[in-house]
């Protein structure tokens, strides 16, 4: 009973070693069209989703909703499959998502620029050239993916638990290595893990209903959820808008309490 998350380089076998893992453990491989299905039955418009999915925004992308509307739905997907159990997440800054979540095990498969160009060269049967160009490019959209969307340097190792070189490993070694860790991690923490997801799971739908069907209009909202209880912060211009909102989360089944943190700011001259 496990959640796997991966992170990767282009040209380092991260879906050959998905799709196997997958296969021999009875694990549900959600990838960039699993993930694209999901945020379009939420709504999330596809020309949105092409816009933002792992690639850098551009510098007007900072000033728009919909950067916030993509993120919120991405955040709300990822929780409600690691949720499902079973499954191994591909990309989409899965390991910052979930990073708090006990028993998740966060991977990164790596090699050198070498053995990546070469397979490539091999998977796409273009020239060396060819190949270092689409390995920047795709190294250039995901930092700036996470960077845009999270603020982390995705190279950096602490956000993960293990780092994998599929150049110097054999792909039999690093199947074993992760089907050990998940073995041993996930049913020791699968309670623990469950709790944590339902709380941010419950955070995540109060703040989507509030922004999103309610549109209420609530700056820097923040959810937080423990057991049923939760709390509401963020700021907004009207008394009648904090109200609401409270309102709004009560009807989110699984709220028990409500404790009503927004602070109502009105522009001067208003």
């Amino acid at each position: 009973m496990s959640v796997l998350t991966i992170s990767r380089q282009l040209g380092s076998l991260d879906l050959e070693i998905a799709q196997e893992l997958s296969k021999h453990q009875h694990l549900s491989l959600i990838d960039k069209e699993e993930i694209e299905k999901k945020l379009q039955e939420y709504k999330v418009e596809k020309k949105n989703i092409e816009r933002f999915d792992e690639r850098k925004p551009g510098f007007w992308d900072a000033f728009s909703t919909d950067r916030d509307v993509y993120l919120n739905y991405l955040k709300l997907a990822i929780l409600e499959y690691a949720r499902q159990d079973n499954c191994i997440i591909l990309g989409r800054g899965a390991q910052v998502i979930l990073e708090n979540v006990p028993g998740v095990l966060r991977v990164r498969f790596v090699s050198s620029p070498e053995i990546r160009a070469l397979r490539l060269q091999q998977e796409l049967n273009c020239n060396e050239n060819h190949a270092y160009k689409l390995m920047m490019k795709s190294d250039h959209e995901r930092a700036g993916f996470h960077r845009f969307f999270f603020d982390v340097d995705w190279t950096r190792d602490e956000l993960y638990d293990i780092v994998l070189n599929t150049g110097t490993l054999p792909k039999e070694t690093i199947l074993d290595i992760l089907t050990r860790f998940m073995v041993e991690t996930g049913k020791i923490l699968k309670s623990e893990r469950n709790k944590k997801l339902d709380d941010l799971i419950l955070s995540q739908r109060i703040v989507v209903k509030i922004l999103y069907d309610a549109k209420l209009p609530v700056r820097f909202l923040e959810v937080h959820s423990a057991a049923g209880k939760v709390v509401l912060e963020g700021v907004t211009e009207s008394h009648a808008v904090v109200t609401a909102a409270e309102s709004v989360a009560k009807e989110v089944a699984g709220v028990d309490s409500v404790e009503n943190h927004l602070s109502v700011v009105v522009h001067i001259g208003s």
